[in-house]
């Protein structure tokens, strides 16, 4: 909830985003918490990464489970993390490039499998790379 204080003064509603941009310009203190919040984040990515990545029985558990093919991803319109999980190397922020996302330096990943694993590989992925599209933003 303090970063939602800090944003509007209150809870987040609609009538603080308004037609190009937002109500007010963010208090003093606001860059700051941000950027205080991506180093403590990126220190619990790797903290994820320790844990998950190298726990044999968490490999065993999700290796394998609940796969995915591309004509569940037709039939369903799955796009984003699953897409990419069956091998779909299509990211919309790279090809597409709406919004800013021309002029930010960030990579992807994709796996073939498209089991339970492969799909939180990729989240914790997406995850680091937010976060380092985060931190191009303020530098």
């Amino acid at each position: 909830m303090t970063f939602f204080d800090l944003v509007c003064g209150c809870r987040m509603h609609l009538a603080f985003m308004c037609l190009l941009g937002v109500l007010d310009d963010f208090v003093f203190g606001f860059i700051d918490f941000i950027l205080l919040l991506c180093i403590s984040f990126l220190s619990c990515i790797d903290l994820y990464d320790v844990l998950f990545m190298g726990n044999r029985l968490f490999y065993i558990r999700l290796r394998g489970l609940c796969f995915f093919d591309c004509l569940d991803l037709v039939y369903c319109s799955i796009s984003g993390v699953l897409a990419r999980s069956v091998g779909l190397v299509l990211d919309l922020r790279l090809y597409c490039c709406y919004d800013l996302y021309s002029i930010f330096v960030f990579d992807y990943c994709f796996s073939f499998l498209g089991d339970a694993f492969d799909r939180f590989y990729l989240r914790l992925f997406d995850m680091r790379m937010s976060l380092f599209i985060v931190k191009q933003c303020f530098f």
